[in-house]
C-alpha cells in the first residue's frame, strides 16, 4: 500500500547554515547524535536536544542539504511545529558570535511516504531519505512548497492514498515510535526512557553535549526502569490528556502512564519489570489494569518531592531536599541552602565502597542572596553566596576585578541573544 502523510500542520523546519565544519560542530555540541553521520547530501539523522539536567527539550530530524559553495554547510532541522520558535531561540542562545544563520524555513513541506520511492528519485527538487528511526515508518520527503507533491505522486503512482494526521500517529504508535511534545513532554521526558538509543538517536562515542553526563551514565550503568512502549487496545479509547491516565495492576498500584492514544493504538511509559505479560485490561474510565503483581520494591511510597524552578531559564525539576545538610548524604554540609536531588542513575555508595558520597547527589541551584529569586547554577554567580546575574550586575563594583569581568561577559552574551 502506498500512503502519503502530510506533516505540514505538525512539523516545521529550521535552516541552519554557515561555514563548513563550524556549523556542524555547533550542532554537535547541542544534540545527542553524531553530526559525522551526515556525510552525503540529503542524508538525515534522528536526534534530541536536551536541557542541562539531561531531559528532552525537542526531538528532531536533521537533514544535510546540498550547497553550491564548498566552504559552506547547510542543514534543515525538523521539529514539532508548536515549539519551532522555542528551538530557534535555543539555537541562537548557544550560537554566541559564530557566523551561523538560523532562520525558519517556510519554503518547504514535510511528508511521510509509505511505499517505494524509486519513481520519486527522478525529481532533483525532492529530498528523500528513509526514516532514520525505523525503516518500517516509511520515507521522509522534503519538497518545495511550489511543487505539488500530491499531483506528482498521483501521476507516478495512481494507487497512492492520502492519509490523515491521525492515521500517521496510529502508524507510528504501532511500532512504538514517539514524536513531538505530546509523546515527549519538554523538560520531563528522559532520552533513554524515550527509546532514543533504539531509534539510532544517540551516540555514546562522540564528545560532550548539553545533557550528556546523565545520559551516558544511564547507558553505562544500565539502570533504565521505564520505557515508552506501544499499547494496543481491544476497542477504541477516547483519550483525554488532562485526566490522570494511569496503568495499574489489580492491587491499584501504578506501573506506568499512558502518554497518548489514537484509535486502538497508544504509547505508554511503563515499568520494564512489570511488562512480562502482553494482556492489559482496559476499564470504562480508560484506566488500565494489569493482572500480574507489582514488584515489592515499587510498593513503597516515594518520599515527597520539592519543586525547583529557575526564575531565569525556567528549568524545572523535582528535587529531594532543600537546605544545607541533605539527609541522604553523610558528613557533607553545603555552604548555603540549596536544592539537592539524588542522582537517579547512580546507586547509593556503600559504607566500605570506593565511590565518594559526592557522586550520589546533584545541586541544581539556590536562592539569590539579594533578591531571593530561585536560580540554577548556570543562571547564577557564586561568590561566597549565590547571586542572580541581574543582582550581580547591579552590584558589579563590589566584586573583585576578575569576578567583575566574568559578570560583564555573561551579561553581554545574554544581550546578544
Amino acid at each position: 500500500m502506498n500512503r502519503l502523510f502530510s506533516l505540514n500542520t505538525t512539523r516545521s523546519l529550521i535552516r541552519c547554515s554557515g561555514a563548513k565544519i563550524e556549523t556542524s560542530q555547533f550542532l554537535q555540541g547541542l544534540i545527542t547524535n553524531d553530526m559525522n553521520h551526515l556525510v552525503q547530501d540529503n542524508s538525515c539523522i534522528y536526534t534530541l536536544f536536551l536541557n542541562k539536567a539531561g531531559r528532552v527539550l525537542y526531538d528532531s530530524i536533521v537533514y544535510k542539504t546540498p550547497v553550491t559553495d564548498d566552504s559552506k554547510e547547510d542543514f534543515l532541522i525538523e521539529c514539532d511545529a508548536s515549539v519551532v520558535n522555542s528551538l530557534k531561540k535555543h539555537l541562537k542562545l548557544y550560537r554566541v558570535r559564530r557566523k551561523i544563520e538560523i532562520a525558519l524555513s517556510e519554503d518547504h513541506d514535510v511528508w511521510c511516504f509509505q511505499g517505494s520511492t524509486e519513481l520519486l528519485k527522478s525529481s532533483k527538487d525532492l529530498k528523500i531519505c528513509t526514516d532514520p528511526r525505523l525503516k518500517e515508518i516509511g520515507s521522509r520527503i522534503i519538497s518545495p512548497k511550489d511543487q505539488n507533491l500530491k499531483n506528482f505522486l498521483k501521476e507516478s503512482l495512481p494507487e497512492v492514498q492520502e492519509a490523515s494526521n491521525e492515521d500517521y500517529v496510529a502508524h507510528r504508535y504501532k511500532f512504538g515510535i514517539c514524536e513531538g511534545v505530546i509523546d515527549l513532554p519538554p523538560e520531563k521526558a528522559l532520552p533513554l526512557e524515550s527509546n532514543c538509543d533504539y531509534m539510532h538517536g544517540v551516540s555514546f562515542h562522540k564528545g560532550c553535549y548539553i545533557g550528556q553526563e546523565l545520559t551516558a551514565r544511564t547507558h553505562h550503568t544500565g539502570v533504565i526502569r521505564k520505557r515508552l512502549m506501544p499499547v494496543f487496545f481491544e476497542k477504541e479509547i477516547t483519550f483525554k490528556a488532562d485526566e490522570v491516565n494511569d496503568v495499574k495492576d489489580e492491587e491499584n498500584k501504578s506501573v506506568g502512564k499512558i502518554r497518548n492514544i489514537v484509535g486502538q493504538y497508544g504509547l505508554g511509559l511503563l515499568r520494564i519489570e512489570q511488562m512480562s505479560l502482553e494482556a492489559v485490561k482496559i476499564e470504562e474510565d480508560t484506566k488500565s489494569y494489569r493482572k500480574d503483581k507489582i514488584d515489592e520494591k515499587t510498593k513503597e511510597d516515594e518520599p515527597e518531592k520539592i519543586k525547583f524552578q529557575c526564575s531565569t531559564c525556567s528549568m524545572s525539576e523535582m528535587v529531594d531536599y532543600f537546605g544545607k545538610s541533605p539527609t541522604f548524604i553523610r558528613n557533607i554540609e553545603l555552604v548555603e541552602d540549596s536544592y539537592v536531588m539524588k542522582d537517579p542513575f547512580t546507586a547509593p555508595p556503600t559504607r566500605n565502597g570506593t565511590r565518594s558520597f559526592t557522586e550520589y547527589f546533584i545541586v541544581l541551584g539556590s536562592h539569590c542572596v539579594m533578591c531571593n529569586s530561585v536560580v540554577c547554577k548556570d543562571c547564577s554567580l557564586f561568590y561566597k553566596s549565590t547571586f542572580c546575574y541581574s543582582c550581580a550586575h547591579s552590584e558589579v563594583t563590589q566584586f573583585p576585578l576578575e569576578v567583575q569581568s566574568k559578570i560583564r561577559k555573561e551579561i553581554l552574551a545574554i544581550k546578544n541573544i
